[in-house]
């Protein structure tokens, strides 16, 4: 909070925050934020007081001659929500008489995010004139603790300050509810496999408080409005369990609300995503059928396969093979889904005849083959190939990434603040459609790389190292034939964003039609290599 001070000119502003008076040596108000006004900016220290604080500003002005004009003291607090209870919104007040007292609270949700606090407290004129010596103090312990329960009353003002605690007490009474319900689930994950069951607990630190809860299924819900707990929900006892019953997957939407005295909490929501299920012979190995994935990749030996009768859907809990191996759709003109959270590879890996989904797929050093019979299902985000992982990784030799077909962005480092320690080998052809990359955002490629493009190919994007990215070696582009360039204005084909001139353009089996149309859309290359005369 900057505190903002003036006084009469040609004077000094000395403060204190130590609950002292300020003398002509205390600490000189200086320029605060960007408005040109003076004070002091305060913070507070969540280490020592991680329950709020409460910092008292004592400030003074001093004139040429060392005279001090009388202290000024004002209350400034650093406060967390009511722990036991909550406000509902009341912008514009709410006062309540006690004793003659009139006491009005405004509460509200500052940041917008649900959690109200008191904000304002005032009392009628005349008892803000009579009390004004301590009322500040007073109401800065108010809302510290964001209640009047076990607020001290002001030493020598012990009478009066619980007077006025009677009068805040019954106007924030009629601003008080239950506080939202904390709703938790065992075990947590992103995406449920699809048998899962979970356990939805339930609870509210408003004593006496009752709890409702509704669960909608997306299997069987009929239009697209959630049902409300404080209509038609259920009263907890006891945590429920809870799942999809659907082979299909799908979502379950759970509300919970807390009632007291006639009164409703907000609505707390935790939705929960489970993944489709499979058919009893939905994997293949060595012509034994398998129910689940897990089962599947601990059964494939190096150089097998594992082969798709149905879509699958992968969750964070599944992971690829430990060797080497290749999955595809079984034989016939279905290509089967493979969907699911992103995945890290743990040996060389080649996928057929399948249509891909699988967001991000990290090679995670490991060789990767996209065969000319997979397509990439519709997305919204794309579907992205790292060389590396989201971890330093580093492949053995050097890596070979091959990509056939689909719609990829294929990057050679890994993503994030990571190093991918390789020499990459990206080849492209067949019918891909491909955004290529040396080096992702922030990221290190500590190697060479290399891009061979073959006609047919569409090459959406170019770009030797996004911004940040680093690749310590050789960079090379290999243009053969006459692949698509991509015609949109976002489309970029360059060396570099971060260096002026790197890498190499080899156009030598590119074909002079393709040059002609498109040498100068290639930008920043230290060297460029044409085809002999």
């Amino acid at each position: 909070m900057d505190v903002a001070m003036s006084a009469d000119k040609d004077c000094t502003i000395r403060y204190t925050l130590n609950g002292t008076d300020p003398t002509a040596d205390s600490t000189k108000a200086a320029s605060i934020g960007w408005s040109g006004d003076i004070g002091v900016r305060l913070k507070p220290d969540l280490t020592k007081y991680p329950n709020g604080q409460v910092i008292e500003v004592r400030a003074a002005a001093f004139d040429k001659d060392g005279t001090r004009s009388d202290v000024v003291r004002q209350f400034y607090v650093f406060a967390n929500p009511f722990g036991n209870a909550a406000y509902t919104a009341q912008y514009s007040g709410i006062s309540a008489t006690v004793g003659g007292i009139t006491a009005t609270a405004v509460t509200q949700s500052p940041n917008y995010d649900d959690k109200y606090y008191i904000t304002s407290l005032t009392l009628d004129k005349e008892h803000s004139e009579t009390y004004a010596d301590f009322l500040p103090e007073l109401f800065s312990r108010i809302y510290l603790a964001q209640t009047t329960e076990g607020v001290q009353p002001i030493s020598g003002h012990e009478d009066e300050s619980r007077a006025v605690l009677a009068a805040v007490r019954a106007a924030l009474n009629q601003a008080l509810t239950a506080s939202k319900p904390t709703l938790t689930v065992s075990p947590e994950k992103t995406t449920y496999a699809n048998a899962d069951e979970v356990t939805v607990t339930l609870g509210c630190s408003t004593g006496g408080a009752e709890i409702y809860y509704t669960v909608d299924n997306s299997t069987t819900m009929t239009g697209s409005t959630l049902s409300d707990p404080t209509k038609t929900g259920t009263k907890y006892e006891n945590p429920l369990s809870v799942s999809i019953r659907d082979i299909a997957g799908g979502t379950l939407y759970i509300r919970a609300a807390a009632k007291k005295d006639g009164k409703w909490s907000g609505i707390v929501r935790k939705d929960l995503t489970f993944a489709k299920g499979v058919k009893e012979n939905a994997f293949v190995v060595d012509g034994k059928n398998y129910k689940s994935w897990s089962a599947a990749s601990t059964a494939v030996k190096k150089g097998g396969t594992i082969v798709l009768n149905d879509d699958v859907q992968l969750t964070e809990e599944d992971k690829l093979p430990d060797v080497a191996c290749t999955i595809r759709s079984a034989d016939g003109e279905t290509k089967y889904r493979l969907s699911g959270s992103p995945m890290t590879m743990n040996a060389d890996l080649t996928l057929s005849n399948i249509s891909y989904a699988l967001g991000n797929l990290y090679a995670n050093g490991h060789d990767l083959t996209i065969s000319n019979d997979v397509e990439t299902a519709w997305s919204w985000t794309g579907y992205n190939l790292y060389a590396g992982s989201t971890v330093n990784s580093t492949a053995a030799d050097t890596q070979y990434i091959s990509v056939q077909a689909g719609n990829f962005a294929v990057i050679a480092s890994g993503r994030g603040s990571t190093t991918h320690k390789a020499d990459v080998d990206v080849a492209v052809g067949g019918s891909a459609e491909v955004e290529l990359a040396g080096a992702y955002m922030g990221a290190k490629l500590d190697g060479n790389v290399k891009f061979t493009v073959a006609g047919g190919v569409k090459l959406n994007q170019f770009l030797g190292e996004q911004s940040g990215g680093t690749v310590t070696g050789g960079l090379t582009l290999i243009i053969s034939g006459a692949p698509t360039m991509s015609t949109g204005s976002y489309s970029t084909y360059k060396a570099s964003v971060n260096q002026d001139s790197f890498g190499t353009l080899d156009l030598t089996d590119a074909a002079t039609n393709f040059i002609t149309a498109n040498r100068d859309k290639f930008t920043g290359f230290a060297t460029t290599v044409m085809p002999t005369a």
